[in-house]
């Protein structure tokens, strides 16, 4: 894991500042954190995305990411 920290702490340092649409719009690049995450069905970017996020950066980098939506599921990962 040791030699995915850069490549992760870059693809995850793209996303700075990123934040949800207010009202009836949704960003899709949190939407897209959700489909790369397994959680296609996520059409909305009120629902928390942590879990969704962490997923996404893992999936860009060839890492296996937990699938699940919760942030707890990353802490032992």
């Amino acid at each position: 894991m040791t030699n995915f920290n850069a490549a992760l702490l870059e693809t995850a340092g793209q996303y700075l500042g990123l934040e949800e649409y207010p009202g009836a719009k949704h960003n899709d690049t949190v939407l897209g954190f959700f489909q790369a995450a397994g959680h296609g069905w996520v059409k909305d970017d009120e629902t928390p995305w942590c879990a969704a996020f962490v997923g996404a950066v893992l999936a860009q980098v060839g890492l296996p990411h937990t699938g699940k939506l919760n942030a707890r599921s990353y802490l032992e990962y």
